[in-house]
């Protein structure tokens, strides 16, 4: 697994998802009932708003998606008795979304947790490689016997590389 902080290709926007769910709804309404216009191309506006700004700034993600979510609410309850199949759309689709939201935020928190044990790993292997060099150096310096460096150095080297019976 690899420590990289950004996937190859970054994850759809599921702001943007939602506002696009908000414009495909708004065009069957407008194509199979007659809803008012001022508040179809404001909500329209607003839907497009969305997408352009979710692409653009990250940071709003949640705030865009909770938007885009109310506007669905809206056209939902608008044909609520007009076109029910309709509202059943945007409310899948603000669920839907919700409930993607909620599975990718749950699979970012076990990558971090994967990544950060993985880390911890590390630099516990790494303290322990700084311990094993240390204790080496200790020995060394106390001793000018040829001997007891080669038996110190094979027993640090059986440690440091964790070979139980190497021959060095």
């Amino acid at each position: 697994m690899s420590l990289s902080r950004r996937p190859a290709r970054p994850p759809l926007s599921l702001a943007a998802l939602a506002a696009g769910i908000l414009l495909a709804c708004l065009l069957a309404a407008a194509a199979l009932g007659d809803p008012p216009m001022s508040p179809t191309l404001a909500v329209g506006g607003l839907g497009a708003l969305i997408i352009l700004l979710a692409t653009s700034q990250k940071r709003w993600e949640i705030t865009l998606h909770v938007a885009a979510a109310v506007l669905l609410m809206v056209v939902a309850a608008w044909a609520e008795d007009r076109i029910s199949w309709l509202a059943g759309v945007a409310v899948a689709g603000a669920v839907g979304t919700f409930a993607l939201a909620a599975l990718r935020s749950r699979q970012r928190g076990d990558d971090a947790q994967d990544k950060s044990e993985q880390l911890a790993a590390q630099v516990d292997r790494r303290i322990s490689e700084l311990f094993s060099l240390q204790e080496l150096s200790y020995v060394l310096s106390q001793s000018i016997q040829l001997d007891r460096i080669v038996e110190e150095v094979a027993k640090y080297a059986a440690r440091f590389l964790n070979a139980d019976g190497a021959i060095v």
